[in-house]
């Protein structure tokens, strides 16, 4: 199941009786569960590594600079996908991304939650961050 089918089961019953889908919706699945999340062991270099499933987490008690990889390699296959879940314990930490890593320099955070998406493109990761940090 992709992480896009997840979305979609969690608002099936409010999508349909709206008519914002028409036709079948079967290929959306009724009964969907939370994926699991592999967590990562806290280091000033936490390895993320896709085969190590689609969803992991680290909690950071100091400043990072992770490392991505797929199968062990630092570069990876066109499309292959991770979301991330960092959770802050004090800091603020730095996070120093890999050189390479597209999209931004680096973040700070206090005491909060970020979740981001990586993938590989062909030559690089890149990665997003979520408008919203610490939701409630």
């Amino acid at each position: 199941m992709t992480f896009k089918n997840f979305e979609a089961a969690s608002r099936k019953r409010n999508i349909v009786p709206f008519g914002l889908l028409t036709g079948s919706v079967a290929w959306i699945e009724d009964n969907v569960s939370l994926p699991f999340a592999s967590t990562v062991v806290f280091s000033s270099t936490p390895v993320f590594d896709v085969v190590n499933g689609a969803y992991q987490m680290i909690t950071l008690t100091g400043d990072i600079a992770p490392v991505f990889k797929y199968a062990g390699s630092v570069n990876g296959t066109t499309g292959a996908t991770m979301t991330i879940r960092f959770e802050m314990s004090g800091g603020p930490w730095n996070v120093i991304w890999p050189a390479n890593f597209k999209s931004w320099a680096g973040f700070q955070l206090g005491d909060a939650v970020t979740i981001i998406t990586v993938w590989w493109n062909g030559t690089a990761w890149e990665g997003t961050v979520p408008p919203v940090e610490n939701p409630a």
